[in-house]
């Protein structure tokens, strides 16, 4: 009876061994797959890690290329504004100098019609000098003439002296004035001559 039980506990405990070893080696397994795993999981930790501060990286590069894009789009934008405000500038300018330019034209269109009125009263100017000179000319011989008859007259008798009056009859120079850029017309002056009295 002692036998039996001593072999059953024997038996029991050698079925607890047997199950103690064997749950021991699937343990161990199981633990040596899970370290396995773990150092694959830690690999691929340390790789992702890389990868995330690889994409820190480029996204704070990122961020610095849009800031300097932005930058960049500000300027282009204040440039583009600049030359628009040149733009409009330059067009109010061209118009200025377009309208000064007509202005111009004009100018010399009037200039160039006071010039051909300048050039034409010049012509009448020198018309006149040449008539005036003539006319001076005229009363210089006229005056020449009266002085020769009066010579002549204090030379012969009184009724001689009436004769040569009725005779010679003399007339003016036919001269004119202009007044008020008109000629008048031509009138005739009767110059009589009266013997000087005798002393």
């Amino acid at each position: 009876m002692k036998n039996s039980t001593w072999i059953i506990l024997l038996a029991l405990l050698g079925g607890i061994t047997v199950f103690s070893v064997r749950k021991y080696i699937s343990a161990q397994r199981e633990s040596y797959s899970l370290s396995y795993d773990l150092d694959q999981m830690k690999g691929q930790a340390g790789r992702l890690e890389t990868q995330r501060q690889k994409l820190l990286e480029t996204i704070e590069k990122q961020k610095l290329e849009q800031a300097a894009m932005n930058s960049n789009l500000t300027a282009s934008k204040d440039k583009i504004a600049k030359m628009e405000t040149d733009f409009t500038q330059a067009q109010k300018t061209i118009e200025d100098l377009s309208a000064r330019l007509n202005l111009l034209r004009e100018e010399k269109i009037s200039l160039q019609n006071q010039g051909d009125t300048l050039k034409s009263e010049l012509t009448q100017i020198y018309q006149e000098k040449d008539t005036l000179q003539a006319k001076l000319s005229s009363l210089a011989e006229l005056k020449k003439a009266i002085r020769e008859l009066k010579t002549k007259m204090r030379t012969v008798k009184p009724e001689t002296q009436e004769r040569l009056l009725a005779e010679a009859d003399i007339e003016g120079n036919r001269g004119f004035i202009i007044k008020d850029g008109q000629s008048t017309h031509p009138t005739r002056v009767k110059i009589e001559v009266n013997p000087a009295p005798d002393r």
